[in-house]
């Protein structure tokens, strides 16, 4: 049986709903992203680890508004916490936010963080600090901030519901047994 990647799943869809919040507040928006410019590139470049490592940090999006652009790399975290450790300490890419969607407290959080100050030893830990809406530099109407961090949650709680039954039908088989069936999910 092929199981899918989990945290690309959460990912992509983490990357849709910061996308729908920016469009829907009039920033253009453009995917960046390697995976979206040119996907499965980084892995047949193994002769360029360098250059390898740069194209695979690109930003997810570049988003604009009143004639002011701004890297934006979405991050999915079930706990929320992010800090320096989680991109490294060369981070190839000056000025991004880091936008961090996670589920955390039996709520989502939509968080942003800049890159100054993850360096400067800032963190995020997934509570409402540092939330999305409160930053400056994006007007972002709060009503429709929320609306979206509910639906999030809405997505992000079921999905974790079926995954936890998944999980633990899949651990109650009997590995030593070659005539039991799989559990009815």
């Amino acid at each position: 049986m092929t199981f899918f990647n989990r945290s690309v799943v959460d990912g992509r869809i983490a990357e849709s709903i910061v996308e729908q919040i920016f469009l829907s507040q009039g920033y253009d928006v453009f995917r960046f992203g390697i995976e979206n410019t040119a996907p499965g590139l980084p892995s047949q470049m193994s002769n360029a680890p360098k250059s390898r490592l740069i194209i695979k940090s690109m930003p997810d999006f570049i988003v604009r508004k009143n004639g002011e652009a701004f890297l934006l790399e979405v991050k999915f975290r079930k706990d929320g916490g992010f800090d320096l450790s989680s991109i490294g300490n060369d981070y190839p890419f000056d000025g991004v936010f880091f936008i961090v969607v996670s589920l955390a407290n039996n709520q989502c959080e939509i968080s942003c963080i800049s890159l100054e100050e993850l360096e400067s030893g800032r963190r995020l830990d997934g509570g409402p600090d540092n939330r999305l809406g409160d930053r400056p530099e994006f007007v972002i109407d709060k009503e429709v901030l929320e609306n979206l961090r509910r639906y999030a949650f809405r997505i992000f709680a079921g999905y974790k519901g079926v995954n936890d039954q998944f999980n633990q039908a899949a651990t109650s088989i009997n590995v030593g047994s070659h005539n039991e069936s799989p559990p009815q999910l």
